[in-house]
């Protein structure tokens, strides 16, 4: 096979044509036909890049050529033969990278037709104003407010947009993933700005593209990896693109194109082969953040009830960018799994205990540590906390409450009339009571409840408390639920719990 006639084509376009052979990966049965399992040739695309990739073994039976078409010099067609099939691609620059899309005309006249519909995709004749009205585009100015962006990657935002008009997707504002909440950046429309700022990335025109599937979180992944994929990644994956965060964006595309997770740029985890396996495989359902976490702890040896314990505790979010604090957490896991007798309500706690502890002596370890002495120190701070609280200056001393104040009366069989009410906290000093009374560490939510990422609540049965109760704004779900001393609540708090949760339409 002659590339320098091909190389000199394209070198025209500004294109850069390379050929390489791969080793054959395909196993070939006793009784089965050889010429059945051959690997076809396949074109890579990638900016101003081209690649034909192709079997080794059967270098001699390729045959490829190049032409330019006869009624647009601008389109080349790049004809690829293996034995006795014929492949035709049509190839054009455009903003910057070249476009390709494979030929299915039979004859001149087909062919032709099949030009002009090519271009046609790759040059609409429309005003960018005329073509962002018709996709539903955002202004440049209000695209920019959320994610800033260039010129080029605006054109290619509208472009996005207009192969992406027809789906379901482009027109829901609401939440995509539900753990992120309600926020800007996780919307569809958000996720395809930044899309759009990776264009230099894409492997393919989104012209070429058609939603496989009317289900809108199908029809997105669908249009990731028409964009940027060689490989499927898992589902979990694709909720990169609604964090607040851009970070692991870059994770994805490398993932999609064949690199593995614990190479990706941005993945900063001390993971072993073992736990990215298992986090390659969580739960669909799963973000990014909690597929980490997972892998970590199936990696170690935990199970699915661990897990859930672990995620109901204030463990240091893995989203943060220190491989240091990773490091320490995921000694924490290995040695919580150490005691499997340990009992789960007990993670919340200790975990509060050694966020404070390592924030206070940074050469903090878990090594040599028993279970009973770090549960009798853990009880001792609990107790010194409360006793010698002093508020934090910086921090206000009221904030403002989320309406979850809630009352209920029900008679007992025995007549008895028992007064259920639960109080939303929204002081310092009524956190720092609760905490007292309920002999747990409950004041240290004083900076997330100010900031209005958390809501403390107490749960009282004829004005005794019974319960506190962790509240997630962002997610509007019962986080964390603690009884005097820690202890998990009974069937028949649960059921007032319940009960609240429905009223307040809580998940």
């Amino acid at each position: 096979m002659n590339t320098k006639h091909l190389q000199k084509h394209f070198e025209d376009l500004g294109v850069q044509f390379t050929a390489r052979s791969h080793e054959q990966v395909h196993h070939l049965g006793e009784h089965s036909g050889w010429r059945h399992h051959i690997h076809r040739p396949e074109l890579r695309v990638q900016a101003r890049n081209c690649v034909l990739v192709y079997e080794d073994a059967f270098q001699d039976e390729l045959a490829v050529s190049v032409r330019r078409a006869g009624s647009s010099r601008e389109v080349l067609i790049l004809t690829i033969g293996y034995f006795n099939t014929e492949v035709h691609f049509l190839c054009q620059v455009h903003e910057e990278r070249l476009v390709t899309q494979e030929s299915t005309a039979r004859g001149p006249r087909a062919l032709e037709d099949q030009i002009a519909a090519f271009q046609r995709q790759i040059k609409p004749a429309k005003s960018r104003k005329k073509r962002k009205r018709q996709a539903c585009a955002l202004s440049y100015t209000a695209a920019n407010q959320r994610v800033p962006m260039t010129e080029a990657e605006y054109e290619a935002y509208i472009t996005l947009a207009e192969a992406c008009r027809k789906t379901k997707f482009m027109a829901m504002e609401g939440p995509v993933v539900r753990q992120y909440g309600p926020h800007e950046t996780n919307t569809y429309r958000t996720a395809l700005m930044r899309i759009a700022t990776c264009h230099k990335q894409w492997l393919r025109a989104p012209a070429a593209w058609k939603a496989g599937s009317r289900n809108p979180d199908k029809a997105f992944r669908d249009l990731l990896h028409h964009l940027f994929g060689h490989y499927p990644v898992p589902e979990f994956l694709a909720t990169v693109w609604f964090r607040r965060r851009v970070d692991w964006i870059p994770c994805y595309i490398a993932v999609s194109q064949g690199a593995p997770i614990r190479k990706a740029p941005g993945f900063t985890f001390p993971f072993t082969k073992k736990m990215a396996h298992h986090m390659m495989n969580a739960p669909a359902r799963f973000t990014m953040e909690e597929a980490i976490r997972w892998g970590q702890i199936q990696g170690l040896g935990g199970n699915e009830r661990f897990f859930a314990a672990i995620q109901a505790t204030r463990m240091t979010p893995v989203f943060r960018n220190n491989p240091k604090g990773h490091a320490f957490w995921q000694t924490v896991l290995a040695w919580l799994l150490q005691y499997p007798m340990l009992d789960t309500a007990h993670f919340g706690p200790l975990v509060d205990y050694i966020r404070q502890e390592k924030r206070r002596n940074p050469n903090f370890t878990m090594a040599g540590r028993s279970p009973k002495a770090l549960l009798r120190a853990m009880e001792t701070w609990h107790a010194a906390l409360n006793a010698g609280y002093h508020r934090d200056t910086r921090v206000p001393a009221t904030w403002q409450g989320h309406q979850l104040d809630w009352w209920w009366s029900e008679t007992e069989p025995g007549g008895l009339i028992t007064d259920w009410r639960l109080v939303e906290i929204t002081s310092a000093e009524r956190l720092r009571e609760e905490g007292i009374t309920m002999k747990h560490c409950v004041s240290t939510y004083h900076w997330g409840c100010a900031k209005g990422r958390v809501a403390i609540c107490s749960l009282q049965r004829n004005g005794v408390p019974r319960l506190t109760v962790e509240y997630l704004p962002n997610t509007h779900e019962i986080g964390e639920v603690r009884g005097k001393t820690n202890r998990v609540p009974s069937t028949l708090e649960w059921r007032i719990l319940n009960r609240w949760a429905a009223t307040k339409r809580l998940g």
